[in-house]
């Protein structure tokens, strides 16, 4: 078909079509007489094929009638174009042109198409959108019916389909009317959104999303798992770019959308709020990383008064950042508070040669820990004082000649060089018993494990230590007076409980609570030895493992959050930790109250330095036990025999006692076990050194979610001077036994006069 009549419409193609046929007759009758009558359509045809007949007929007409045109006459616009030779067209007369005659008498009547006329244009079906197939019948269809009807015809299908649509207004496009038809009438996709569905599967591009120190902090979640994640999930590349701070996202169309809404419903999920310390003391910037790390929650100072800014996804992270960030402030006050003696062995029971010939030295070197360090401890590294030179004998010190802490001959000096008495010093500061407790207790204990000094916060890792060389230990106490050098005791196993299985188990629910220092320590008092002074709460309650319990039913027994496990036959205590137990409250909780002194005895020539502790612990009276912890054991009893499925409660982090604050210091769940350890050297021939009984420990702290392992020994009568006398031996031979190598391979030299 000529170019010159597809953009016709219907009525002027009926038109068209009336003139043409008028004419076939006049021109019909010219030739021959016979009067030829034009029958109307028999059926109706739909308007495509009928605007296909009209057209072709139309176009072969007007080309018969150039044919007959005299070749000589010229062309109205002075240009005559050579057409197609008139053979080429079928003969209009060959057979009926049914379409023809429909449009004329369409247009002698005055009608309109109807939409029972549109609906036979309307395919029986589409192709799946996904190919590209669908375009193509889509582009097909949209051609039919823009060639089919007029522009206002298919405006008027939109208004007898529905009269209020918005698609039928005046001042449309055609194909508009045409699409809207196809889209809205029909229920085809849209090809536009099929297109641009496409490209966001297909074409991949770059996103930016600038974010805040805070919304990065928790999108990333805890080492950036979360970031992770949200990478797997929507398939896509993340950068972060620093200046200014954003992520850089690069992946399809479809998943940079999809992200884009997870962000939105993130940032509208943080909470924020603003916490003050209960000191006017700001955290330092390595504290506040640790406290946002293991809460989940960004923190942050505003100000040096101790107020802090807390956001964070849920509430709850915002309550165990609070908590921990409480407790850092407590323990950063116990480490001013530290009181730090030394013990130095007798030169003349140790060496034949002068001291002045070979003095002894010390130096700060840097220590590895089996475990990882307190949460609380500067993360810049750990150095522990010991001789120089020490590791090149088999045993530091030998106690034997040495005689030990229990045998007095070595000095126990402090900052000011002056010679302490270890008894004295720990039992000064205890008073005598409230008057509202029913019954007194002293409890002398020792911890052993390792005194580290730390560096200044800020600083990073390193194995320089802070005090560089060797030096008097003298030197190195009065160093660390004079700088405030930050220092903690990290309990630790002794060699022969490393790899033993524990025995004689229970299960512990622990909270400690003591109150805020008043006052601060001077440096008059670290000369003076003066021990570290707290008011304790602590309360404990038993926990039956499942099976041992005394009740009948064991269904209400439960699982607490954290509780180390026992396995009295097979495996060592690092693997015992991490079995499951179902805990049942068993027995009444028992409270007790009273002061707590403690004294950190670092030992440099042995492996093991010493915590010791003296308590003069009251029994709270029944009755006059705290609310608050009351409250909470009750909902702990409830949580561990009904509400299997709903969150552990938490203890109080503060709460008031006879007129004093107490804080929260340790929440815990511990696995004891008491322990015989016989001496090395011991044999059934020498039976002289008894085995020492000990209480070892396996710590979860629900807090900090951190386990350690304690080891401490207890004196079993305080008034008894025999007693001291076994407690200070069994320290001596706790803290001098070194880690023996297992499975040490002997190599034997070879026989010279064997070999060829």
């Amino acid at each position: 078909m000529s170019d010159r009549y597809r953009g016709l419409s219907l009525f002027s193609a009926q038109s068209l079509c009336f003139e043409f046929t008028q004419f076939k007759l006049l021109s019909h009758s010219e030739n021959d007489t016979t009067p030829t009558a034009v029958e109307p359509p028999t059926e109706l045809e739909s308007l495509e094929e009928v605007w296909s007949h009209v057209a072709d007929e139309t176009e072969d007409a007007v080309l018969a009638t150039h044919a007959r045109r005299d070749p000589q006459e010229p062309s109205r616009k002075g240009t005559q174009k050579h057409s197609k030779p008139p053979s080429s067209a079928p003969s209009s007369s060959s057979q009926p042109n049914k379409a023809e005659a429909y449009l004329a008498s369409l247009h002698a009547a005055g009608l309109q198409p109807t939409l029972g006329d549109l609906e036979r244009c309307r395919p029986p079906g589409h192709a799946d959108p996904d190919t590209p197939q669908f375009e193509k019948d889509y582009n097909n269809l949209l051609d039919t019916l823009s060639r089919a009807f007029s522009k206002e015809q298919l405006r008027n299908f939109l208004e007898q389909w529905d009269r209020n649509c918005a698609w039928c207004r005046h001042h449309r496009r055609k194909h508009q009317y045409a699409e809207w038809i196809i889209e809205k009438m029909w229920g085809w996709p849209s090809l536009k959104e099929v297109a641009r569905a496409q490209r966001d599967r297909t074409e991949i591009s770059t996103k930016t999303f600038p974010v805040s120190p805070s919304e990065l902090f928790l999108i990333l979640g805890k080492d950036g798992a979360d970031l992770l994640e949200m990478s797997l999930a929507y398939n896509v590349h993340i950068s972060l770019a620093s200046n200014p701070l954003a992520l850089r996202v690069e992946g399809v169309h479809n998943a940079l959308n999809r992200l884009t809404e997870h962000l939105a419903s993130v940032r509208q999920r943080i909470v924020s709020e603003e916490y003050r310390l209960h000191s006017n003391t700001s955290l330092s910037s390595d504290m506040i990383q640790r406290i946002s790390r293991l809460s989940g929650a960004f923190v942050e100072n505003v100000g040096l008064d101790g107020l802090l800014r807390i956001q964070a996804k849920y509430e709850r992270n915002i309550d165990v950042a609070k908590r921990l960030a409480t407790r850092t402030i407590h323990e950063s006050h116990q480490q001013l508070q530290s009181s730090r003696l030394a013990y130095l062995p007798s030169a003349q029971l140790v060496f034949s040669a002068p001291v002045t010939m070979f003095p002894r030295t010390y130096s700060l070197y840097p220590f590895l820990s089996p475990r990882s360090l307190p949460w609380t401890m500067n993360t810049g590294g750990a150095f522990r004082a010991r001789r120089v030179g020490e590791w090149l004998s088999h045993n530091s010190e030998n106690i034997e000649a040495t005689g030990g802490l229990a045998g007095g001959n070595g000095r126990i000096i402090s900052a000011s060089q002056d010679s302490v008495d270890l008894k004295g010093a720990l039992l000064s500061g205890l008073g005598r018993p409230s008057a509202g407790s029913i019954a007194s207790t002293r409890v002398v204990k020792a911890v052993v494990g390792h005194m580290l000094v730390t560096p200044s916060s800020g600083q990073r890792p390193s194995l320089v230590p802070p005090l560089r060389g060797n030096h008097p230990f003298g030197k190195i106490l009065r160093w660390m007076a004079d700088q405030s050098v930050q220092s903690a005791f990290v309990p630790s196993l002794p060699a022969p409980l490393a790899d033993t299985s524990p025995s004689q188990q229970r299960i512990v629910h622990r909270l400690s609570y003591r109150t805020m220092p008043t006052g601060h320590h001077t440096e008059d008092s670290f000369e003076r030895a003066a021990p570290r002074i707290n008011k304790i709460m602590r309360v404990e309650v038993a926990l039956a493992q499942a099976g041992k319990a005394t009740s009948a039913s064991r269904g209400d027994t439960a699982q607490i959050k954290g509780t180390p496990s026992e396995d009295s036959e097979t495996g060592s205590r690092e693997d015992l930790e991490d079995d499951a137990v179902m805990p049942d409250l068993v027995f009444a909780p028992r409270y007790l109250l009273g002061l707590e002194s403690q004294v950190d005895l670092m030992l440099p020539d042995r492996p093991m330095d010493l915590q010791l502790s003296a308590m003069e612990c009251n029994a709270v009276e029944p009755g006059r036990e705290p609310p608050e912890i009351q409250s909470y054991l009750a909902d702990l009893k409830a949580f561990l025999r009904v509400e299997m499925d709903g969150r552990q409660p938490d203890p109080p982090l503060t709460f008031q006692y006879d007129g004093d604050t107490f804080i929260l210091h340790t929440s815990a769940s511990v696995r004891q076990s008491v322990e015989l350890i016989d001496h090395p050297g011991e044999s059934p021939e020498n039976p002289e050194l008894p085995a020492i009984k000990v209480t070892s420990e396996s710590i979860l702290d629900l807090e900090g979610n951190q386990k350690s392992t304690l080891c401490e020994i207890t004196c079993e009568d305080p008034t008894s001077k025999e007693a001291w006398q076994h407690f200070f031996s069994s320290c001596d031979r706790l803290t001098s036994m070194t880690y023996q190598p297992r499975n040490t391979l002997k190599v034997e030299q070879p026989d010279n006069d064997n070999m060829i």
